[in-house]
């Protein structure tokens, strides 16, 4: 297996080298690149990675959906055998996961004052063995001030529904993103129409579950300043800047390691929470600190698909000609904004590009509920939009009569 140069100069010319005399043949067949090491047991994933002195962190989740968080004693987990250090949110440096900046910046690395969903992450411990710091993070004392929930759209956005997020320069409590858009003219379109066909779709929450759970290995070289991390990642880079944010650290002081990924479809493309944490914990204690989610986490505090509910209108003439077609659709954010406005602009973009549509018009909410965030699972929100779009185009062709 090639590997890229240290130096980000001399990596780009070795890439190059590699392009430049590369051939591609078409008609042969491609072996995948891992294909051998991994059906041969020789793959190294993020579970395998074991560094001298290295530690081992535990997270503490939230019980509640919706809570204040009253006081955080994390002095019983210290007095557990084998716990070396414990942290909350106060030991970061203040700052948030950058996501899409401006308004969508809003999750801590750890809750703050309040939880908004069930596995939120509260505090974590670093011990010298994994028991140790199951044992250590359950000794933890939060109490807590349970607040009503608002598991879904249709509470979430009842007249009186409790904000999850405050949002001042919102038009509407509880919508982090709100689009109106028209291209054309949608009204005579649908005037003009010789059919019209209605619909209504939904799908809720889909998981990837993959066979290896998200994980990190973090080592923080005090001396040099520098932070390694192995993890199975899609996004390096998207790890390696939402690090530097939350930590205080200069990017190019961040080196994300290459190891195999066993599963992805998504759940392993922006997954920095647990990275961040045990990133912390390896600066606090001059040691490597190791982080595994089990599969009860992964479901809780993973990263999942977004449930949308779409309602479709398509206006077409005598011979199956679409003269418009509308969207009206709200899509489920959970507690914070993470990949949710890549899944409004799938609904905008797929309205109007997969057929010639005359005008097109789209209304969408992007959400926020007491449940976990949505992160970027695989067609990051295109599959849905489409699903309803070709179900819809069968509809017609049926009502025509035409193939």
């Amino acid at each position: 297996m090639h590997r890229l140069c240290a130096n980000s100069g001399s990596g780009a010319r070795c890439r190059y080298r590699r392009m430049k005399h590369a051939t591609i043949t078409i008609g042969r067949r491609a072996p995948q690149i891992e294909a051998r090491t991994k059906v041969s047991g020789q793959a190294q994933y993020t579970h395998d990675v074991v560094l001298p002195g290295m530690l081992y962190c535990a997270i503490l989740r939230s019980p509640h959906a919706a809570a204040d968080i009253l006081e955080i004693d994390c002095k019983p987990a210290l007095a557990v055998s084998g716990i070396v250090d414990a942290v909350t949110s106060s030991d970061f440096s203040g700052k948030r996961y950058v996501n899409y900046g401006a308004g969508y910046s809003d999750r801590y690395p750890l809750a703050t004052d309040r939880v908004r969903f069930y596995g939120e992450e509260v505090a974590a411990v670093a011990a010298e063995t994994a028991q140790a710091a199951w044992l250590g993070v359950r000794a933890i004392s939060v109490n807590y001030r349970e607040q009503r929930a608002a598991p879904t759209v249709v509470t979430a956005l009842a007249p009186n529904a409790s904000e999850i997020h405050s949002c001042k320069d919102k038009l509407q409590a509880n919508v982090a993103q709100s689009v109106d858009v028209k291209l054309g003219d949608v009204d005579a379109a649908f005037r003009e129409a010789a059919l019209v066909v209605e619909g209504h779709y939904e799908h809720g929450v889909v998981w990837p579950v993959c066979m290896e759970t998200n994980a990190a290995v973090a080592s923080f070289d005090a001396a040099a300043g520098t932070l390694e991390v192995w993890c199975g990642t899609q996004a390096p880079f998207f790890v390696r800047k939402e690090l530097a944010c939350v930590l205080g650290l200069d990017p190019q002081n961040i080196f994300v390691r290459s190891v195999e990924i066993g599963g992805g479809f998504g759940g392993k493309s922006q997954s920095p929470e647990q990275i961040a944490i045990a990133a912390l914990l390896s600066r606090r204690t001059g040691r490597p600190v190791k982080v595994v989610l089990s599969r009860d986490e992964e479901y809780i505090a993973g990263k999942s698909d977004h449930a949308k509910s779409m309602s479709l209108r398509t206006a077409v003439d005598s011979k199956g000609n679409i003269l418009g077609r509308t969207v009206d659709a709200i899509v489920d954010n959970g507690a914070y904004t993470h990949m949710g406005p890549v899944y409004v602009s799938a609904l905008r973009h797929r309205t109007a590009s997969l057929y010639r549509v005359g005008a097109a018009g789209v209304r969408a909410k992007l959400v926020y509920t007491n449940k976990l965030p949505g992160g970027s699972y695989r067609g990051m929100g295109a599959p849905g939009i489409i699903w309803a779009l070709e179900s819809q185009i069968d509809e017609v062709a049926e009502r025509l009569n035409i193939d």
